[in-house]
C-alpha cells in the first residue's frame, strides 16, 4: 500500500499467523453538512471464519479509526443479495433508504 493513498486496510488473522480477514477504508467528503466521513469499500472475511466476530472487530476497528479521525460517521453498500451480510449489518448499523446507481464502464 502506498502510505500516501487516501485507501488504508486492515487484515485480521489468526492464531497461526494466517490472513481470515480484511477490510479497506478511505475518508469520504460530505459537502451537504461540510464534513468528512469514512466508507468502507471491501470487508471479507474467509467463508471459515464467518460468524465468529472477525467482521465486527474489522469494523470496530474502523469505527475507532473514525473516532480519531472526528468522522461524522461511516458509511458502506452491499448487494441486495448478500442476506447474511445484511442480517449482520442491521445489526451493528442503520440501513438507509439510498439507492445507488454506476455508469460503467466509461
Amino acid at each position: 500500500m502506498d502510505s500516501s493513498h487516501d485507501v488504508k486496510g486492515l487484515i485480521a488473522e489468526n492464531n497461526l499467523g494466517e490472513t481470515i480477514g480484511f477490510i479497506h477504508y478511505r475518508p469520504i467528503y460530505v459537502p451537504f453538512i461540510a464534513d468528512i466521513g469514512g466508507y468502507v469499500d471491501d470487508l471479507f472475511v474467509t467463508p471459515a471464519s464467518r460468524r465468529n466476530g472477525v467482521a465486527k472487530q474489522l469494523i470496530e476497528a474502523v469505527i475507532k479509526l473514525g473516532k480519531e479521525k472526528n468522522w461524522q460517521g461511516i458509511r458502506w453498500i452491499t448487494d441486495e443479495s448478500n442476506v447474511a451480510a445484511k442480517c449482520f449489518y442491521d445489526k451493528i448499523a442503520t440501513r438507509t433508504s439510498w439507492i445507488t446507481f454506476d455508469i460503467a464502464p466509461l
